[in-house]
């Protein structure tokens, strides 16, 4: 089951949306917190393909494992984030509503060692409290940034 939802509506076609957040690279330009996203394999916006992120959290620079998990063409698109014995599964779903892109978001955490089985709660609540709002800011990004 879910820990993490999101739904949000957002004024740009659907492939317009689809190609922006299904492509990594482009955390960097839509939240704050994201420093950067490199490649780190020969594959780039398919299933398989590798990233590393690098997040500025309070007073420290944080790297996390990326790799596209499913990748339908303007329908769903999923990843799965690794750092420090945990796995987060984000999964994207977009479909049009009322002549605009609605996209559902849902994330699963998967606690690998003993402590991160032992804190999930926290864990859930931590990842709430920073990524609550992510699809906010996407929307903001695509109707203010591109127009």
């Amino acid at each position: 089951m879910a820990d993490l939802f999101e739904k949000v509506l957002i004024d740009r076609p659907i492939d317009d949306v689809f190609n922006t957040m299904a492509n990594p690279e482009n955390a960097a330009k839509m939240f704050a917190n994201v420093t950067e996203v490199e490649r780190t394999n020969d594959q780039e916006q398919q299933v398989g393909a590798t990233y590393r992120e690098y997040r500025q959290l309070t007073n420290r620079r944080v790297g996390t494992d990326i790799e596209i998990t499913r990748y339908e063409q303007g329908k769903k698109y999923s990843f799965k984030s690794t750092s420090n014995g945990l796995t987060v599964e984000y999964g994207y779903t977009f479909d049009t509503e009322d002549g605009k892109t609605k996209v559902s978001f849902e994330g699963t955490v998967f606690p690998e060692k003993l402590m991160m089985k032992l804190t999930k709660p926290l864990v859930v609540r931590m990842l709430k409290k920073e990524d609550q709002d992510h699809l906010k800011y996407v929307k903001q990004y695509l109707e203010n940034e591109q127009e």
